[in-house]
């Protein structure tokens, strides 16, 4: 190398090799010639670094990881062009805060998420490659979830179609829909975090919010509203209850207890809109503990009801 800083990653993308600096040493640079003798290793950016754990070949684009956020580099191909994108705003809070040297990655191709794993954080993130959609000022972004395993990762690997997690526990596990740990006393309830919303006005009073919802078994879920940037603390947390379709029969309910029938049966006492009473200028809200009977529940959409407060 004559880049004459230590490597911190190496991945190929297309016909061309990547290598990546250290976080010291931050760069990316590529290796041009076709035979030992005229290799030459040719710095392409700076202020981009990665672990070994943590680069990840994506498809068309290679992923890295490090203390700084994931960073995406994409290949026009046609054009030879390449360009370098931070990928990881909504979640670079989180990466920061539970930074590790140990940390590790992984990519899962059928679903095009990219995995990485903080030891010591008690969730996987992922960022869903597949899935990018454009913010209000155009912005191409890709959204983030977080897993939370039910044991404790040391490592993963994609073999075939199976995603394998090394655990400390020392088995290996794989997800998927026959494949189960404890199922008889852990529960999964999925959640997911909207990006905020800048009211036009400036403050406004919210009234009334709606997530447009359905399931064919019914669901219960929480709504938890956060205001004026804050990420850590909610301002309220309201249940909101589905009701069963008309035409359920027994054998859709999949062997629910009576226990877990906590939202309503007859559609009229369920209601339509959350009530709030709360001022703000910018709102995030958050769907937590989301109760699924067999079912998929759908979310087709969101209503907020407010006004605009004088100046």
């Amino acid at each position: 190398s004559n880049t004459s800083y230590e490597v911190g990653g190496i991945k190929s993308l297309f016909d061309d090799l990547f290598i990546y600096g250290t976080q010291d040493r931050p760069y990316i640079a590529r290796k041009t010639g076709n035979t030992e003798s005229s290799w030459a290793i040719v710095r392409q950016f700076q202020q981009v670094w990665t672990l070994p754990k943590l680069l990840e070949n994506i498809g068309h684009d290679l992923m890295a990881g490090s203390k700084d956020g994931c960073h995406m580099l994409k290949g026009v191909q046609e054009y030879g062009d390449l360009r370098t994108f931070s990928e990881s705003d909504r979640v670079k809070r989180i990466i920061k805060t539970n930074w590790t040297t140990s940390a590790f990655s992984a990519y899962k191709p059928d679903d095009g998420q990219y995995w990485l794993y903080l030891p010591g954080y008690n969730y996987i993130l992922v960022c869903h490659t597949k899935h990018p959609h454009r913010d209000p000022t155009g912005k191409l972004i890709y959204p983030w979830t977080l897993y939370e395993p039910p044991i404790t990762p040391t490592c993963f690997k994609q073999v075939g179609d199976k995603m394998l997690m090394g655990c400390a526990d020392g088995y290996l596990y794989t997800i998927g829909e026959a494949q189960s740990k404890d199922l008889g006393t852990t529960k999964v309830y999925p959640k997911f975090k909207l990006a905020y919303i800048q009211f036009p006005f400036g403050r406004v009073e919210v009234n009334k919010i709606q997530f447009i919802a359905s399931s064919l078994t019914g669901s219960s879920f929480t709504i938890k509203a956060r205001v004026n940037g804050n990420q850590e603390t909610e301002l309220t947390s309201e249940t909101h209850r589905l009701p069963i379709s008309d035409g359920v029969s027994i054998a859709d309910l999949g062997g629910a207890t009576v226990g877990d029938l906590t939202f309503s049966i007859v559609a009229d006492t369920a209601e339509p809109w959350v009530d709030e009473n709360f001022e703000c200028f910018s709102l995030q809200l958050e769907i937590c503990d989301i109760n699924t009977i067999g079912n998929p529940v759908h979310f087709g959409g969101l209503m907020i009801q407010y006004r605009r407060l004088q100046q």
